[in-house]
């Protein structure tokens, strides 16, 4: 589906901190077949979109700050970036990037929430989003892994006006975050078994037409497959399409978590029925 603009609270646009951003472009323009266009313009930081039938699907960057990982980030579109991160720190999260234009499309804001998941926030102008979304190897879904969920259950209803419905998901519980009718992002409990180490974090996922090839060839280009290939039952309109109508189908599907030859997470999903 292209998109030409996204309701505030929407996610809207993802893109990539690397610190080899030729390595980057090589392998996702195998695994997707993305074409990267890097920016000419000396101060855009050699910021790289990846296109896929003409149309913006996600971006790369090299890492700016020392001792940045390598991590895939996710927008969340709103109408006044300065007085989104007013409201983030005063409920307790952090800016970690101040609200800056960016070069006439927009303006940026790198945030957290209290428990330390770090996430963007995008104000835009002449730049919305990704202009594909929802299709094979482009983004459809974003899930926060949290070692505080009942926080962040307070915490993103607050800032963006996300709705949030919690059903059982095997032992454990699952939030669907909503704007108006439509789904919109994820959230779960980060497993008690994960070390110390592994901080709250969000996670970006790519549709893709075959999950099962896409980790072996992923893992042929020199991606770790961080976990095996698992079968879901997705709810009514998330992880499913984010432009999906607001009927309570259900649908099933296949995902599996990657780690890039540079190390930052991702996952792909495929959709398999209806």
């Amino acid at each position: 589906m292209k998109i030409r603009e996204y309701a505030p609270g929407v996610p809207c646009w993802v893109d990539l901190a690397t610190p080899d951003l030729e390595a980057s472009k090589a392998f996702y323009g195998e695994l997707f077949g993305w074409e990267a266009r890097t920016s000419p313009d000396p101060n855009a930081g050699r910021y790289t979109f990846f296109v896929q039938d003409g149309r913006e699907v996600a971006a790369a960057a090299p890492m700016m700050g020392e001792g940045e990982p390598p991590a895939w980030s996710c927008y969340v579109s709103v109408c006044d970036a300065t007085e989104t991160a007013r409201v983030v720190e005063k409920l307790g999260g952090k800016v970690l990037a101040a609200p800056m234009e960016v070069l006439g499309q927009g303006t940026l804001a790198v945030l957290s929430d209290p428990d330390g998941a770090a996430f963007s926030v995008w104000q835009p102008d002449t730049f919305a989003g990704a202009g594909l979304v929802n299709e094979p190897n482009s983004f459809c879904w974003s899930e926060l892994a949290t070692r505080d969920p009942q926080g962040a259950r307070r915490f993103y209803p607050q800032v963006f006006g996300w709705g949030e419905q919690t059903s059982a998901y095997g032992e454990s519980t699952y939030t669907e975050f909503s704007v108006g009718r439509r789904t919109i992002g994820g959230m779960m409990a980060l497993d008690a078994e994960m070390p110390p180490a592994v901080p709250s974090h969000w996670l970006v996922y790519f549709a893709v037409a075959d999950a099962k090839a896409t980790a072996l060839k992923a893992r042929d280009l020199g991606a770790t497959q961080l976990m095996p290939l698992m079968e879901i039952e997705i709810g009514p309109s998330g992880r499913e399409r984010q432009d999906s109508p607001s009927g309570r189908e259900r649908q099933s599907g296949r995902f599996t978590t990657l780690a890039d030859p540079q190390g930052a997470n991702f996952a792909v999903i495929q959709l398999t029925g209806a």
